[in-house]
Parts: C-alpha cells; structure tokens; sequence
C-alpha cells in the first residue's frame, strides 16, 4: 500500500509516524492486519524529516456542536451537526450538505 498524504496508515493501522508506504498481510478470518514493514517516501530519506498526516488537511475544524434526540430512538433518531472551520489555503469552496 502506498499513500503519499498519510492518510490510510493512520487511519486503518493507527501508524502516524510519517509513513507513506506499507506492506502487511491481511487475515480475514479474524479481521485483521498485521504490519510487516512501513515506510517513508524516497524524499523523505533525502530530505532527512517527514510530516505527519495533517499537513495534508485542507480545513481546521475548530468546533463541533451536536444535538441528538433519542426519546424515540425505536421508530426515529434525530441529529443535527453543525461544524465551525477555518480554511488553511486560499480559494477554497466548502459545500454544505442538509438533509431532512
């Protein structure tokens, strides 16, 4: 597996040490993978230093604000989510998504 933004060793092999490269085996009767040996890209060796997963985040999330209604939570659950951000680069769009 090769993933040049971080983003797949830490989320599924819960690895955030600036690999980008892995090789593993997966057991599929127990769900699991075992990490046979993780890597940096081959600029990272010249350049000496990695970067870790969130240099590669477009937004910064600065706070959640969540509203759950579980008083009926055998016919209907409700949920309302609202996410404050703050863009790291120039010129980008967000799109907001409602759904009722």
């Amino acid at each position: 597996m090769l993933d040049y933004q971080n983003r797949i060793p830490f989320a599924n092999f819960q690895l955030n040490g600036g690999e980008k490269g892995l090789i593993f085996s997966h057991y599929s009767s127990i769900d699991f993978n075992e990490v046979w040996l993780a890597f940096y890209g081959q600029d990272d060796y010249q350049r000496g230093s990695v970067s870790y997963s969130d240099v590669n985040d477009l937004i910064d999330i600065t706070h959640y604000d969540m509203n759950v209604d579980l008083r009926q939570h055998k016919k209907v659950m409700t949920l309302l989510v609202r996410v404050a951000s703050l863009t790291r680069f120039a010129n980008l769009r967000a799109v907001s998504f409602q759904n009722r």
